[in-house]
């Protein structure tokens, strides 16, 4: 309990200093921050300061875009690739199912999930994540993370593959 409230205080004074540091900002300074998380800040010119810091605390938040692509100026980049992951997610709900009840058949889902990974796993390598390396300023995303990204398609995917075709009962 004691713990619970050192976190509500904590978060309480965080919450304060950022109010106050954005309160501080300038106008420029807002359009900024706003294109940082891949928006143009376009408000109607009746926008009050507070309306645009709190738009600028949901985009910026974790999980926002991830929850609501479909708000965001460019989503149509991005609307086959979150169908496409949208797809594997479903194969391997697909598989965990079909493992409940017959191994040998999520076996055979899974290595048609894995060949679809393999193949996908190659675009982004050669694509999306050269892409990143080259182009994108470590303040946005943190080559550290691309890396590690990368690891898992080249050394862990594969490892887990292995791991899970010599499996021989469901238990």
């Amino acid at each position: 309990e004691e713990k619970k409230n050192d976190n509500d205080a904590y978060n309480n004074d965080l919450e304060k200093y950022l109010d106050e540091s954005l309160d501080k900002l300038s106008e420029e300074d807002l359009k900024k921050l706003f294109l940082k998380f891949g928006v143009n800040a376009d408000f109607d010119e009746k926008a009050t300061k507070k309306e645009k810091i709190n738009a600028l605390m949901l985009i910026s938040s974790k999980d926002y875009w991830r929850k609501n692509f479909a708000l965001h100026p460019l989503q149509k980049r991005v609307k086959n690739w979150l169908f496409v992951h949208e797809k594997y997610r479903g194969l391997v709900a697909e598989i965990v199912e079909k493992s409940k009840s017959d191994l040998d058949a999520s076996k055979a889902l899974f290595l048609k999930w894995d060949k679809k990974l393999t193949g996908h796993t190659e675009f982004e390598e050669k694509m999306l994540f050269k892409f990143m390396k080259e182009n994108v300023d470590n303040s946005i995303i943190s080559q550290s993370i691309l890396n590690e990204l990368s690891h898992d398609h080249n050394d862990e995917v594969p490892k887990l593959t292995e791991s899970l075709l010599k499996t021989k009962d469901l238990t």
